[in-house]
């Protein structure tokens, strides 16, 4: 079984490296390296808009496209003429847009990071899908349950944390939690990098996850980037957090506000902290890289087989 990875790199994220989107890296790049450490044969081509790739040469089995485009479309076809498989790798509620389209009705199947995702796919008339979810990073971090001088970290865009502030900032400040903000805008809070973020959230003793729900189709990562660190996590209600969190047993998932101000008063016990923290940190487990990409692998034999 031979993978190929069509994936982009040399186009800005934010004014910053591609890897930085977080699809980018955790779906695809670290799937990618966690085939080679499981000895199947992954390549990636990260620079193939700028640089042509002698498909008739390439021994795929199985082409990952993340991108849709004219480009996309001719090597998609030039592939299939080939027999090989075309994955369409799909994490946005965005549809309707040049070739996206074709780009999905060429796929042998299209993967969606989230349930909603796919029902939303489906409704928009391609049934082709399937639901693989994101990977957690892994980092090895201590916890410290015992702080009494607490704070509260949200990890992620600084665009919606903006849009939830006005409502959960009285309720932290109620209820005596110090805000961290990790976003990609470091006039917010800490900018987000590779290197330290881990440690910083680290720093602090509650994860926050609040939801747009101009977004529904969002995928687990937030929740399960904080819970895989043994952080408590108290999220808003959205159906990907749902699916994971058991309200008041290995996290919470808040409706409206007055379940917010619950949850971070639950929490200030650092006994309650503990026992969330480390039975979110197990729950989380199931989507480290290595289940995640277990699930690529029988995606990728079954198309194989077919």
């Amino acid at each position: 079984m031979n993978i190929a990875w069509f994936v982009p790199l040399n186009e800005p994220y934010f004014g910053r490296a591609r890897n930085y989107d977080p699809a980018v890296r955790l779906r695809r790049l670290n799937t990618h390296e966690q085939l080679l450490k499981f000895g199947i044969t992954s390549t990636l081509y990260s620079n193939y808009r700028t640089t042509p790739v002698d498909l008739t040469a390439m021994n795929a089995t199985i082409a990952v496209f993340s991108e849709q485009g004219e480009k996309e479309i001719e090597m998609i076809k030039t592939l299939k003429s080939k027999r090989v498989k075309i994955i369409r790798d799909h994490c946005e509620n965005i549809f309707q847009i040049p070739y996206e389209d074709e780009s999905f009705r060429l796929a042998d199947k299209i993967v969606c990071c989230s349930t909603v995702l796919q029902k939303i796919t489906n409704q928009n008339g391609y049934f082709n899908t399937i639901v693989i979810k994101d990977p957690f990073e892994k980092k090895l971090v201590t916890i410290d349950y015992d702080r009494s001088n607490l704070s509260a970290v949200y990890i992620g865009n600084s665009g919606l944390w903006l849009n939830v502030a006005s409502m959960l900032m009285p309720i932290l400040n109620l209820t005596g939690y110090k805000f961290i903000a990790l976003t990609e805008n470091d006039t917010l809070g800490i900018r987000w990098e590779m290197n330290d973020w881990h440690d910083i959230a680290c720093s602090a003793d509650v994860a926050i996850v609040p939801t747009d729900f101009r977004f529904p189709a969002k995928s687990n990562v937030k929740i399960t980037t904080s819970m895989a660190l043994g952080l408590p996590t108290i999220a808003g209600d959205l159906y990907s957090y749902r699916e994971i969190i058991s309200n008041g047993i290995n996290g919470f998932f808040c409706e409206n506000l007055e379940q917010w101000h619950q949850a971070l008063t639950i929490l200030k016990d650092p006994k309650e902290r503990r026992r969330i923290g480390e039975a979110g940190k197990l729950s989380a487990q199931l989507y480290n890289i290595e289940n995640i990409t277990k699930q690529w692998m029988t995606l990728f034999r079954t198309l194989a087989d077919s």
